[in-house]
């Protein structure tokens, strides 16, 4: 059957044995090296349609089956004319190499009600996207997930390029952005870096809002940002702003560098994800449901790691940058609460005992905070105002 006269049958033979196919799960990468060698051999129209065929089980229901179509894209789609232009560039100018532990996978969680990022998201929709022509809300109340959406916010560059003046035109969105990667982001890289001197991040600015809307057959194909012009000292972030829940689509993400063992980032608002995407590979499958998926993307540069001069000469698009330079003694650490909402306190002063006392904004109560150790309760009367 792999070697049936026409092509496009022989590939789609090739393709439904990964489908079919049946074996132990340590023959499984075997079986997958053997089909994905056949698919490499065709010539290139129907390495094309192999393409569109194994892009279109990235949403499979069996695990394997979706690991499997990672497998071989990822042998089979062509990198970006970046990476010539990558081999040619001279290279980038730094102190040291990205330290290991800053190239592995990260999770960490920020409070979405402090940095409502999510609300902002369907706000700008609500108003760029009828007089732009990118879609409109069915009805009121504005849910993210129900914006309807023209499948050329995702396959289109034209497109593309009007959603991001849009997003950089939006003073709030971007104000909750900064404080997201100032006050959450550059303090969680820095715990990570056991480094007690001053450090600079260049966070980019603006941030790269993405609209993917189904149901659709569109898919990301499998890249490195290296490609695209970025350099191995910068981080990538990932967070989505709908539920996963709903979309069922998020990104895959391969662990290490060519190592091909591409996952789901199965998280929701209010988780961070943070990978090496530089060199890792990702893509995003087709979105398959009536939902449309709006997550935020975004990279920073690591201090002595990442040089801010460099660049690729002939690139598309460059990211604009913005600093953080963070103290020696700048690193941030949680305690006591939780306490959920808004403007909680508004200000406070220092006790002759030597604790802090927070004045109620939207809380009811005072807060009381120890420095010594590290408590902190809300004490008195309930307070409720008006």
């Amino acid at each position: 059957r792999l070697h049936a006269s026409e092509e496009q049958e022989a590939v789609d033979s090739a393709v439904a044995l990964l489908v079919q196919g049946e074996c132990k799960p340590t023959a499984r990468q075997s079986f997958n090296e053997v089909v994905c060698a056949f698919l490499q051999s065709v010539p290139e129209e129907g390495k094309k349609h192999a393409i569109a065929s194994l892009t279109s089980l990235l949403n499979h229901s069996l695990a394997e089956v979706r690991e499997s179509a990672h497998f071989c894209l990822a042998r089979i789609c062509k990198s970006g004319g970046g990476e010539q232009k990558l081999l040619s560039a001279p290279k980038p100018v730094i102190e040291a190499d990205l330290p290991d532990n800053l190239r592995s996978e990260h999770f960490f969680t920020f409070d979405p009600s402090r940095y409502n990022l999510r609300k902002l998201a369907a706000k700008l929709l609500a108003s760029a996207g009828p007089t732009t022509g990118f879609g409109s809300f069915p009805k009121q109340p504005h849910v993210l997930e129900e914006f309807q959406a023209v499948p050329s916010v995702f396959s289109s560059f034209k497109y593309e390029k009007r959603w991001r003046q849009c997003v950089e035109s939006d003073a709030d969105f971007l104000a909750a952005y900064e404080r997201l990667v100032r006050e959450v982001v550059c303090p969680y890289l820095k715990s990570q870096m056991n480094c007690e001197q001053e450090i600079t991040f260049h966070f980019q600015y603006p941030p790269t809002l993405r609209l993917q809307p189904g149901p659709s057959e569109q898919s990301r194909r499998v890249h490195r940002d290296a490609e695209y012009g970025h350099q191995e000292g910068e981080i990538n972030f990932w967070m989505p702003l709908t539920y996963y829940s709903k979309t069922k689509t998020t990104l895959w993400v391969e662990s290490e560098p060519n190592l091909g063992d591409f996952h789901p980032l199965e998280i929701d608002h209010g988780t961070i994800a943070m990978f090496h995407g530089s060199l890792c590979r990702h893509s995003v499958p087709p979105n398959t449901t009536d939902h449309i998926r709006v997550s935020l993307d975004f990279r920073i540069g690591v201090g002595p790691f990442f040089d801010p001069a460099w660049q690729i000469p002939g690139v598309d698009h460059v990211h604009p940058r913005k600093q953080c330079t963070m103290a020696p003694d700048s690193n941030i650490s949680l305690f006591g609460g939780p306490f959920y909402g808004q403007d909680k306190w508004l200000g406070g002063c220092l006790g002759s005992d030597g604790c802090i006392y927070g004045v109620p904004g939207h809380a009811q109560q005072v807060l009381k905070i120890d420095p010594r150790t590290g408590e902190s309760a809300t004490i008195g009367p309930q307070l409720p105002g008006r």
